[in-house]
């Protein structure tokens, strides 16, 4: 999927289909009406500043920085991914990996010469957990906003039980050791209830899932059960 982000929301065009938007009371915040022009769901919130949340946490000179303070943001749940230039990366990389925690799902910055046709994520960036890739920024976009690429299974999408009810997912994307993507965290399956879950991929970049409920599985077994729905009926 193609994403925009602009220091001027106005400015993105309102067929977008993601939407990244700074959200954090610096200049270039969006407000709750500008964010109305755009149909898409998929509206993501950026912030530059240490200890204000949002769903990308900016890491770069003048905002999340060093790396250390953006590491930091997603160790405390304050950001759910992480905004770097290609350049910064590893050093963002080692900071993450030096806390213990899964990493996390990585925006990338890395402009070309020339604006690519048909651009994707590179699969080596994919197995480091890049699940989007800003390729263009203005003038090479063609206006005031930046342009991005995702890579599969971004934007997350919530798996629906069986009686069609939806599910949301605040969520924790990382490879384990047998290089199967995961994906886990709280969902809502009824009004004020919740469950644990996790997505585990069928097989090595498959970005296929199973799905399974964690409320039962204590920390010391740490096997889940059989596959199936929490059904809300």
């Amino acid at each position: 999927m193609l994403a925009y982000d602009s220091d001027n929301v106005d400015d993105i065009p309102a067929d977008a289909p993601i939407v990244n938007y700074y959200d954090d009371g610096e200049p270039g915040t969006a407000s709750a009406a500008q964010l109305t022009r755009f149909a898409t769901p998929f509206k993501y919130s950026i912030t530059r500043k240490q200890g204000v949340p949002g769903y990308w946490g900016d890491c770069e000179p003048g905002c999340l920085w060093p790396v250390s303070v953006a590491a930091v943001m997603w160790l405390n749940g304050l950001v759910k991914g992480l905004y770097v230039g290609e350049s910064n990366w590893a050093d963002l990389r080692a900071a993450v990996a030096s806390l213990g925690v899964p990493k996390p799902p990585y925006w990338v910055a890395a402009f070309p010469n020339t604006l690519p046709v048909g651009p994707v994520v590179p699969q080596s960036w994919i197995a480091l957990g890049c699940v989007m890739w800003q390729y263009a920024d203005p003038p090479l976009s063609g206006d005031h906003y930046d342009l991005s690429v995702t890579a599969p299974g971004f934007p997350p999408q919530p798996v629906p039980p069986p009686n069609g009810d939806q599910m949301t997912v605040e969520y924790k994307d990382y490879v384990g050791p047998d290089n199967r993507r995961r994906i886990s965290g709280p969902v809502d399956v009824a009004p004020g209830e919740a469950a644990i879950a996790l997505w585990v991929e069928t097989a090595p970049g498959s970005n296929q899932f199973e799905w399974f409920d964690l409320n039962e599985i204590t920390v010391n077994t740490g096997t889940p059960p059989a596959p199936h729905y929490i059904s809300t009926s």
